[in-house]
């Protein structure tokens, strides 16, 4: 549910809109599909009208196309959901991402990417899951346009010291 919850954050239905769903397995390299993130998310897509696009090696069926290549998943979608780390995944260059995809929102559950280059690229890239707020905790980064930290003690946001980081020219 976290990524449907991202992607709502976006989009306020995803009736009609092309979502690529990149890794159907409850792990890499099996094509076990029981209680996987991936698939869940894929049917829920499916079942609100999205026009759901599903790439994994190893499975070979899921709701919606199910594409032969990663690129092909990618092309002419409006988001693109990330629930494996697959090699091919990795392999493409930053700028392929949003050169592929009509919007290039990349919610990214596997933590499989390299966030900062495919922003760089033009991409709204946003990691979730439990090393996306491990991340945040340690060392703080950007919540927007605004630096922030959290208190790993309690998990607050550190307003202050946000603004005078920010303050400070940082």
């Amino acid at each position: 549910r976290r990524p449907l919850g991202a992607l709502h954050r976006y989009y306020r239905s995803a009736a009609g809109l092309p979502i690529a769903v990149l890794g159907l397995a409850h792990k890499m390299g099996t094509d076990d599909c029981r209680a996987s993130p991936g698939l869940l998310c894929a049917q829920a897509l499916a079942e609100e009208g999205a026009e759901v696009r599903c790439y994994d090696p190893y499975v070979k069926s899921g709701p919606g196309k199910n594409c032969q290549t990663a690129r092909e998943c990618l092309q002419g979608a409006c988001a693109a959901l990330v629930f494996l780390p697959l090699p091919e995944l990795c392999a493409l260059r930053p700028e392929e991402w949003p050169a592929a995809m009509k919007e290039p929102l990349i919610l990214d559950s596997a933590d499989a990417l390299d966030h900062a280059a495919l922003s760089a690229a033009g991409a709204v890239c946003e990691r979730l899951g439990r090393r996306a707020a491990g991340a945040a905790a340690q060392e703080g980064g950007f919540c927007g346009n605004a630096w922030v930290k959290i208190r790993p003690q309690t998990g607050l946001w550190q307003a202050a010291e946000a603004e005078q980081h920010h303050a400070n020219g940082g």
